[in-house]
């Protein structure tokens, strides 16, 4: 089972590496004047805020979606859950949650792992 699970995430993690490449090199054409490690910190950002997360949040329905409508959805997903949060935790609490969204994409992806496994264990 946990072999499963692994083997599920290796995959996604090369097709989110190949994801990384082409966005980065889109993010180079758009900001060629800029120096790399600028360009390849906003990469990185994005990917790790935004993409990551809506992604892994997607990966409950690895075997109903295809992988390109998983990647567009959590895509969706992620810039729109993260800020929505980011917000929501901001006016419940009155505590200034803005700099901590590095907490709340790692707490999303974690999520979205959890539910993959669930997805498998159920499916069992």
């Amino acid at each position: 089972m946990n072999h499963e699970i692994r083997k599920i995430i290796l995959k996604e993690l090369k097709i989110i590496g190949l994801m990384f490449v082409l966005f980065y090199l889109m993010f180079q054409i758009h900001y060629y004047k800029e120096n790399l490690f600028i360009i390849l910190k906003i990469a990185i950002a994005h990917f790790y805020l935004f993409i990551i997360p809506g992604y892994s949040l997607c990966l409950m329905f690895y075997d109903k979606i295809e992988r390109l409508d998983r990647l567009v959805l959590g895509i969706g997903v992620g810039y729109g859950l993260q800020p929505f949060l980011l917000y929501a935790i901001n006016d419940i609490t009155r505590i200034n949650v803005m700099r901590y969204n590095i907490y709340v994409s790692g707490a999303l992806i974690m999520i979205g792992v959890l539910m993959l496994k669930y997805t498998i264990l159920d499916k069992k």
